[in-house]
């Protein structure tokens, strides 16, 4: 597989991952969510960072971009071979599995660390840990590859 900062090159990763669970209907069932996300993929000296904003149903995804610019109200951050394991594992199994969702890897804020300015940002992804989880999982399917 390729590198995480490879395969998360730009939002259209992320776009597809969006289309595919709102065309499964799992976004729809989970409910409005209200969240500025932040994904930062480290790998070595290098780093991309991508934002994921969901306003009540609608999910969109940008980056390549600044995290200053972006200004999320929360940031999962990783290196490439933690997000690598994790979408592969996710392309096997057609979802993670408990050792490896967003809420498991960030638990002990490692290999999956949490940081925001403000803690209504991280408490706002853990409450809406199902959506953020949905779009992950969605990476596992062969159209949003």
């Amino acid at each position: 597989m390729k590198t995480a900062i490879r395969a998360f090159s730009s939002h259209e990763v992320f776009d597809q991952a969006i289309a595919v669970a709102e065309a499964a209907g799992t976004l729809a069932g989970l409910g409005a969510a209200d969240l500025r996300l932040g994904i930062e993929v480290l790998d070595g000296e290098d780093k991309n960072f991508f934002g994921i904003t969901f306003v009540d149903d609608e999910v969109t995804a940008i980056g390549p971009v600044s995290e200053d610019w972006y200004r999320p109200e929360v940031v999962l951050s990783a290196t490439a071979s933690t997000w690598e394991e994790m979408v592969e594992v996710i392309r096997v199994n057609g979802r993670a599995d408990l050792g490896h969702t967003i809420n498991t890897l960030s638990l002990a804020n490692t290999p999956v660390s949490v940081r925001g300015d403000d803690p209504m940002g991280e408490d706002k992804l853990y409450r809406f840990m199902g959506s953020v989880q949905a779009v992950f999982d969605a990476l596992g399917q062969k159209s949003a590859a």
